[in-house]
C-alpha cells in the first residue's frame, strides 16, 4: 500500500515539473504560452486629426478632400493580436502573423500568414496622404499627440491595460507633384521607410513584467522590452514536429528583433515641397508584446492618431 502511494505521489510530481517546464518554455510569447485569444472586442478609430496647418486626406488624387481631420471607421468587429516583423509583400504591405495552438496547454504552435482578404479584425490598415504642394522646403510631421487608450466594454465597467500591447506603423511611400495628380499620374507604392511606434512602451501590466525574461524585480518595470516578431510561416514538417522551443530567440527563420520608437513624436514623416505625400498607417495589437496577456482580453480601446507639423 507505501509503496503505491508513493508512486502516484512520484507521478503527481513529475506532472507538474512537466508542466511547468512547459509553461517556461514559451514565457517570452504571451499570446502563445497562455492562448490565442488576448484580444478586444471592438477598436475605435475615429478621428485621424492634424496640428500645425498640416492638411491630410485618404484620398490623395481629390485636391479638395484635404483637411484637417478625417474620420476613420474600424469598424465593430473583435480584433485578435497578430504580429510583424516589418517584412513587405511582394505588393508592398506589411506581412502579418497570427498563432495558434494545437489544444490547451498543448505546445505545438503553428503560424500562419495573414492574408490582406483576412486584415478585418486582424489589424487597421489605412492610406493617409499629406498636402505640401504649396510649400517650397520639405515639412517634417510627427505623431505627437497621439492616444491609444482602453475603454471600458460597457458603461461603469472597469478598464484593462489592452492598450499596452498595441502597436502604430507608418510607412512612407512615393510623392507627387499637382501637376502630375492632374496628367493622371498614380502614387507609388513601393515602402520607402518604416516606423514604428509603441504605445506606452516603458508601461507594463504585473503579468507582462512577469512573463517577459522573469525580471528580478518590478523595479525593472520602466524598462522598454524587446519584440522578436514574427516573420515567416511554419512548415508541415514544423507543424508536426511540434513544440514552442522553435521559437526561442535565436530562432531566425520565424522571429525576428523588432526595433520601435517609445514617444510619438519620434516618428517622422518628411514631406516633399511642392508636392502630396502618400503613407499608410497599421494599428494592430502586437502578439509578442509581453504585456498581451488573456487578463487584460475582452476590452476595447481608442486609436486617436494625430499628426504634428515638428
Amino acid at each position: 500500500m507505501m509503496k503505491k502511494q508513493i508512486r502516484k505521489a512520484m507521478i503527481c510530481t513529475i506532472a507538474m515539473m512537466v508542466a511547468a517546464i512547459v509553461s517556461l518554455t514559451g514565457v517570452t510569447y504571451a499570446w502563445f504560452s497562455e492562448s490565442d485569444s488576448a484580444d478586444v472586442t471592438g477598436l475605435n478609430m475615429d478621428v485621424v486629426a492634424s496640428e500645425g496647418g498640416v492638411y491630410i486626406s485618404t484620398d490623395g488624387y481629390d485636391l479638395d478632400s484635404f483637411t484637417t481631420s478625417v474620420a476613420l471607421d474600424a469598424g465593430t468587429d473583435k480584433y485578435s493580436p497578430v504580429s510583424t516583423a516589418g517584412d513587405y509583400s511582394e505588393a508592398g504591405y506589411l506581412k502579418f502573423f497570427s498563432g495558434s495552438l494545437e489544444a490547451p496547454k498543448d505546445p505545438t504552435i503553428k503560424i500562419k500568414e495573414v492574408a490582406r482578404g483576412d486584415k478585418k479584425g486582424a489589424y487597421v490598415e489605412e492610406d493617409i496622404y499629406f498636402d505640401n504642394s504649396m510649400g517650397t522646403a520639405p515639412i517634417t510631421i510627427s505623431l505627437e499627440g497621439t492616444l491609444i487608450v482602453p475603454m471600458p466594454v460597457t458603461e461603469g465597467a472597469a478598464t484593462k491595460p489592452i492598450n499596452l500591447a498595441t502597436r502604430v506603423a507608418v510607412v512612407t511611400r512615393g510623392s507627387l507633384l499637382q501637376s502630375e495628380i492632374l496628367e493622371g499620374k498614380t502614387y507609388d507604392h513601393t515602402p520607402v521607410s518604416l516606423q514604428i511606434y509603441e504605445n506606452d512602451a516603458k508601461l507594463h501590466t504585473t503579468s507582462g513584467i512577469l512573463e517577459y525574461e522573469k525580471l528580478d524585480s518590478e523595479a525593472k518595470a520602466t524598462d522598454k522590452f524587446d519584440t522578436y516578431a514574427l516573420k515567416a510561416t511554419t512548415t508541415a514538417a514544423e507543424d508536426e514536429a511540434g513544440g514552442i522551443n522553435r521559437f526561442a530567440k535565436s530562432d531566425t527563420t520565424h522571429l525576428k528583433k523588432m526595433t520601435t520608437v517609445s514617444d510619438a513624436s519620434a516618428i517622422e514623416i518628411v514631406v516633399p515641397a511642392g508636392s502630396y505625400l502618400k503613407t499608410t498607417i497599421y494599428v494592430w495589437i502586437e502578439g509578442q508584446d509581453a504585456d498581451c496577456q488573456n487578463d487584460v482580453s475582452g476590452q476595447k480601446f481608442n486609436a486617436a492618431i494625430k499628426f504634428t507639423l515638428a
